[in-house]
């Protein structure tokens, strides 16, 4: 009774003293604690972690014209899409006055294979994330973009450090600053020899559409055509068709996609993927018969005859 109220006070006060108040993400102090203690795990069990620091752009501008309510409103907008659109285990923070860090250790089930495949798929799927923070912002007409920069370490390097992987995540950020509204990956020489040309090739192309058959998917402007006619799909579902394209011949299970798609504060159950996957493929038509169902595990895009 007594003992359980008070240790239930005391995570409450502890969460009240690590979090921002305004965003309810976690304030610049936790985030330098915790980068370091995940940097420190990364290199015990040989890890990948990347960093994303998000901020948005333009604005001083926007303060200035729409005010400070204005101004915490958007920030608390920004923060809430940052949490409906990560994974289990990625950290969240507010850093600075219009500033976003992100920590995302590696998720992997096979940390014993091969640490350049393991980098290379870490990265990409930082960058499909941040991809997605991206667009989400942009959607929500909320009058401003973001830029987004990215670091990833292998957890090899014994020598790394918190303020150098923050270093270079800013060094990204400021040349996708320069573009504006874009996401940009942190490259040095060692990085680019253990990653090999196929990463850094994927990355710069900086994909603009999906094919597949007749199926035509601009990432741009957030458009499916099936034999050069529009089909409708909802944001979630428009993002799940992308990631089942991206990963084609792959299989991916239901927690997987339910975790990519609708992030770590999702309280609801896989069949939300099943009934979104019926839709997609009811819009596709006969294209949609690429969508293979894998029993008892989850769905898998192939481009096979159908």
């Amino acid at each position: 009774g007594a003992e359980a109220a008070v240790a239930i006070e005391n995570a409450r006060l502890h969460t009240e003293v690590i979090t921002d108040e305004l965003t309810e993400l976690y304030q610049p102090k936790y985030f330098e604690l915790r980068l370091r203690e995940e940097i420190e795990k990364a290199k015990r069990y040989r890890h990948c972690l990347s960093l994303m620091v998000v901020e948005v752009d333009n604005f001083e501008e926007f303060k200035k014209r729409y005010g400070e309510e204005k101004r915490d409103k958007l920030l608390k907008s920004i923060a809430g899409i940052m949490k409906g659109n990560l994974r289990v285990g990625d950290i969240a923070c507010r850093c600075g006055e219009n500033g976003f860090g992100i920590i995302l250790p590696e998720v992997t089930e096979e940390p014993w294979g091969n640490i350049r495949e393991r980098l290379k798929k870490q990265i990409r799927e930082t960058v499909e994330i941040g991809e997605r923070l991206r667009r989400r912002v942009k959607e929500e007409e909320l009058s401003v973009t973001v830029s987004i920069g990215i670091a990833s370490f292998d957890g090899q390097d014994r020598e790394m450090k918190r303020e150098t992987l923050i270093k270079q995540a800013k060094e990204a950020l400021t040349q996708a600053k320069r573009q504006g509204n874009t996401v940009k990956v942190f490259y040095d020489e060692k990085l680019r020899r253990e990653i090999s040309t196929e990463v850094l090739e994927w990355i710069k192309e900086t994909e603009e559409t999906l094919v597949s058959g007749d199926i035509c998917v601009d990432l741009t402007k957030h458009t499916v055509q099936v034999k050069g006619k529009s089909v409708k799909l909802t944001p979630k579902a428009f993002d799940l068709l992308c990631l089942l394209m991206k990963k084609k011949g792959r299989v991916l299970n239901r927690s997987f996609l339910t975790e990519s798609i609708w992030g770590y504060e999702y309280f609801g159950t896989t069949r939300t993927v099943d009934s979104h996957i019926k839709v997609i493929r009811q819009k596709l038509g006969s294209e949609g018969k690429k969508i293979k169902t894998i029993e008892g595990i989850g769905y898998k895009f192939t481009e096979e005859e159908i």
